[in-house]
């Protein structure tokens, strides 16, 4: 450095310090002197205050001309001082910070290298260097410049992706961005912070755990800047720390903090309440993942019986445990059935401040969310391997999602084990090292601390007795509906106490498929009734052998997928560019969109989003449904929105397996819930997704098939909505209902007097399909009319025929008598009918269960 340099350094130093000394002086200098001047003078009289103000006001205008200058004057210097310390290599302090910085980044460089996890971060730390570098060179030559250059960049990769495709047959295009190695650089760097960010010194003893929790707040500092001289002196010691104490141990810790007992009893509380509050509106399945996250981050490590509330209540106070806290929290989220809320909607705005983060707690949080989509939620437990792959994926973790979870499953019965999402004839693999016991074709591992057992396993690959290690092949899933386990751990080694634990808590990455349910009294008419119709006409043509309950079935579980609509397509209804616009449904870039684009990330399996009735899907495990689809249209000429070509593609075009299940499925005469369950397995391949939403749904359409101007299995909501004194035990047994149409409409010519018994009846004919005739005379006449019409007479009650009561019996007045329609005819010979006009009520239907008697006579319909 240049002697001139130093001394241009040190004249800039004392003239900003001149300048600031002036600036202060002056200003110091003005206001004593308005403070000497108005206690001097001391005005008393409106004058003297008068010209006191303009002498200051004055003054005061003068003195901010002077302060002006001087500002001016130490911005100016300030400046020069700056340069002047740039030009000299910066203050003596910073060029320290800089060789210390150098050094410390070259050791810690040289420590990475025999580690493989540490060499990527070195090499990313590196890759990030000399970014800087770069632009700052940049920032150097101009932001004119630096704008160009990207631009430049921009184009040329461009150019370059989009003929790289186009040589490989993909077309003049640029590479999704999901796909770029820019994309999975990021997301792999990600993963490796997250995993960095909960990791854990050890789990052996709570001092341990105190100690990790210490570190992890250097550890986040190191996150937050790696490049930073504090980072490169936190990692040193870090390192230092770790080589004395020997304590690595890998896996890691998310929020969650409890007890592993604590946590599967915390997990079984909260599914007993959904069992305990569902009902026949709504069958609940919790996101109890959300709520232990949220407990883990608010509460830390707590138990049930805890109180939470116990550092503020005074000891003569009422305590609160985490149980009741539990609860409140369940009716937060539950408590409106058709508002359902997120753990977020809570923690944002209750004002429960033992359920509420602050502004700071919920950035903190989301970030920690953000990491355990990438990592799952329970990191500090994954003691497991996957079950279904022994190949780790250095891009992505894709989820294990389980059909049915451990809990509580019904009010009193507990189920202990999981039932895993997978595909017969799909490998199974150990997840953890142990000894084989076999039990028929029950597989257990089993450690001096645990056991973990898959059922009903084929293709055995190991004996009795064999030792295996973690990724071994073990056998085959035999089951089409999945794959059920079960995991134990050993709670009390002096006590050999064991205990069934959620298996979800130790495999990496677990989603669940068991979802809340809400049911709904639906009425089938307008669009919806056309739709279903037409839906089962198709397929009845095309297959006599088509059953009105397989249809129902299908339909059921199409209601909830797709709203029984053709023309949909998952995320359809979110905003454009992901949501619908009135060109998406033919744009090919649209239809093909995936994960990343339509839910940001959560569902990796999603390679093309679903379409269509059953929503077919494109998805990372091979099935190719959406593309079939799209070609089975493109085949047939026809929009891939056609509702009879999606039909069609159903019968013909879909993969044979698929067929073969629906055929199945079309021609049983089985248990409509079952069904519903099949087709929801097999076919749509997502097993206890809404299944209580899906069987009701089918109910509903299974009562509207049987009677479409009738309602649901209840009599249907317009028929009871229109009807008084239904009795219940009848709901499963009628064939067919009168609708509300038939006492709020004169249908198809009736002119009896509206309101009548007769002027009902004449409808309930029409709605059942049997002749109607006008002009029967009273309602103690109608038998003897019809059988002059061709009906057969008779004296004992036969479903679908017309009784008439004598005059002046069975509450009758003796001019009229009565007439009623039977609805159903019981073994002992009592019978339900349905009539009108009842205690003067007109408007409704009424039922009534009679027993036969001498002034009934009934007429049955001809054949």
């Amino acid at each position: 450095m240049s002697r001139k340099t130093r001394q241009d350094l040190r004249d800039a130093k004392r003239d900003y310090k001149e300048a600031k000394s002036d600036l202060k002086t002056t200003k110091n200098s003005y206001k004593q002197a308005e403070k000497r001047e108005s206690r001097l003078l001391k005005p008393k009289t409106d004058a003297e205050k008068r010209y006191l103000g303009q002498k200051q006001k004055a003054r005061r205008q003068v003195a901010s001309k002077e302060l002006a200058t001087l500002k001016e004057k130490k911005k100016t210097t300030k400046t020069k001082k700056r340069q002047a310390i740039q030009r000299n290599g910066g203050t003596g302090v910073q060029k320290v910070g800089r060789v210390a910085h150098y050094q410390a980044s070259h050791f810690v460089d040289s420590a990475f290298q025999d580690n493989d996890v540490l060499e990527d971060i070195a090499s990313a730390r590196q890759n990030i260097r000399r970014t800087h570098a770069e632009i700052r060179q940049a920032k150097k030559i101009g932001s004119y410049t630096v704008k160009i250059g990207k631009g430049a960049t921009r184009d040329v990769y461009g150019a370059g992706n989009r003929t790289y495709n186009l040589a490989r047959g993909r077309g003049f295009t640029r590479t999704p961005i999901s796909n770029r190695w820019e994309t999975k650089f990021k997301n792999k760097y990600q993963r490796l912070r997250a995993r960095l960010r909960v990791s854990k010194a050890g789990k052996t003893a709570r001092t341990t755990k105190k100690v990790a929790s210490t570190v992890s707040k250097p550890i986040l500092t190191v996150l937050k800047n790696p490049l930073s001289a504090k980072a490169y002196l936190i990692m040193f010691l870090g390192f230092l720390i770790i080589a004395l104490l020997g304590v690595v141990t890998g896996g890691g810790s998310s929020t969650v903090s409890q007890n592993e007992f604590d946590l599967t009893e915390t997990w079984t509380y909260l599914s007993k309440i959904d069992r305990e509050k569902s009902n026949d509106k709504v069958d609940y399945w919790t996101n109890i993942d959300e709520i232990m996250m949220f407990m883990g981050y608010k509460h830390e490590d707590f138990t049930l019986n805890s109180n939470y509330d116990s550092k503020d209540k005074k000891w003569y106070q009422f305590k609160h445990s985490y149980k009741e806290l539990l609860s409140d929290l369940w009716k937060d989220l539950n408590g409106d059935k058709d508002n359902l809320k997120t753990m977020a909607d809570i923690y944002t705005s209750t004002k429960n401040k033992y359920l509420k983060l602050s502004k700071d707690e919920i950035k903190d949080y989301n970030e920690i969310l953000e990491q355990a989509k990438e990592v799952g939620y329970y990191v500090t437990y994954n003691d497991l391997d996957n079950t279904f792959t022994n190949k780790a994926d250095d891009e992505k973790l894709d989820p294990i999602r389980i059909d049915k979870r451990f809990g509580y499953v019904s009010k009193n019965k507990m189920y202990n084990g999981s039932i895993l999402q997978a595909n017969q004839g799909d490998k199974l693999y150990a997840v953890m090292s142990g000894k084989v016991t076999i039990k028929g074709t029950d597989v257990t591992i089993k450690t001096s601390s645990a056991e973990f057992t898959y059922k009903k396993v084929a293709r055995l690959r190991v004996k009795n007795g064999d030792m295996v290690k973690a990724g071994d092949e073990i056998g085959e899933v035999s089951e089409s509906s999945g794959q059920e386990v079960y995991y134990k751990k050993l709670k009390d080694k002096k006590k050999k106490e064991w205990a069934w634990v959620n298996v979800g808590f130790y495999l990496p990455k677990v989603e669940y498929n068991q979802t809340t349910s809400v049911i709904s009294d639906m009425n089938i008419e307008g669009d919806i009734a056309k739709k279903i119709n037409n839906i089962y006409n198709y397929l009845k043509k095309q297959d006599p052998k088509v059953t009105k309950n397989g249809v129902s079935a299908m339909l059921g579980n199409f209601w909830t997928e797709s709203s029984i609509t053709a023309k949909r397509a998952e995320g359809d209804y979110l905003s454009p560019p992901v949501g619908a616009s009135a060109t998406s449904w033919d744009d090919p870039n649209w239809l093909s969109m995936g994960n990343m684009e339509v839910y940001g990330g959560k569902y990796p399996n999603i390679v093309h989003r679903g379409l269509g009735l059953g929503q077919w899907t494109d998805t990372a495990d091979g099935s190719t449904r959406h593309t079939a689809l799209l070609n089975y249209a493109k085949s047939k000429g026809k929009k891939w929105y056609d509702l009879e070509l999606q039909l069609d593609f159903m019968l013909h075009g879909d993969s044979p397996y698929y067929i073969k299940i629906l055929n199945d499925v079309l021609h049983s005469n089985e248990d409509v819930n079952s069904l519903t369950t099949t087709f929801l397995v097999y076919w749509e391949g997502n097993s206890g997704d809404k299944l209580a939403q899906r069987q009701n749904n089918a109910q509903q359409v299974l009562a509207y098939l049987k009677n479409p101007t009738g309602g649901s299995t209840k009599g249907g909501s317009s028929t009871l909505q229109s009807s008084w004194g239904f009795p219940q035990e009848y709901a499963s047994k009628l064939k067919s209902y009168p609708s509300s149409a038939t006492v709020s409409a004169s249908l198809d010519g009736n002119t009896y007097p509206i309101g009548q018994c007769t002027w009902y009846v004449y409808n309930r004919l029409v709605e059942a399909g049997s002749p109607h005739y006008n002009w029967l005379g009273n309602g103690q006449d109608w038998v003897r009319g019809l059988v002059a019409r061709g009906w057969t007479f008779s004296d004992k009650p036969v479903a679908g025929s017309v009784v008439s009561v004598a005059g002046g019996f069975g509450y009758s007045l003796p001019q009229y008598g009565h007439v009623a329609y039977v609805e159903y005819v019981n073994e002992d010979g009592t019978f339900l009918i349905s009539e009108c006009n009842v205690s003067g009520i007109q408007n409704k239907i009424h039922w009534a269960v009679w027993t036969n008697q001498t002034y009934f006579t009934f007429a049955i319909p001809p054949k």
